[in-house]
């Protein structure tokens, strides 16, 4: 995710669709089913994530190569950028939960 949201800084138009659509492919699938997976546990990361990836879900519907700006690029790099932050604190959060279980 951080190397996506990286490389939108130099892309063509062209390559930068493809760049978001990558994106939003990776969270859709990985991020988001694993967010849906654990919502019997609602922490608010998980509300985050999954508000920041219907953002993102709705700049890759955007996203044409014809029309696409810095605008819509940095919108879409921050929705990048921000979901793998939160992705990388919420597994933090979670393998401290685990150890602490384990350890009781």
């Amino acid at each position: 995710m951080r190397n996506i949201a990286d490389a939108l800084d130099d892309a063509s138009p062209e390559i930068a669709v493809g760049l978001i659509d990558e994106a939003n492919t990776i969270v859709q699938r990985q991020v988001v089913a694993h967010e849906r997976d654990d919502e019997g546990n609602v922490y608010p990361a998980h509300r985050e994530i999954l508000h920041l990836a219907r953002l993102l879900g709705r700049v890759a519907e955007d996203a044409h190569a014809q029309t696409v700006d810095r605008y819509l690029l940095r919108d879409a790099q921050r929705a990048i950028e921000s979901i793998e932050v939160l992705v990388r604190m919420h597994v933090a959060q979670e393998e401290e939960i685990y150890e602490a279980v384990q350890a009781a």
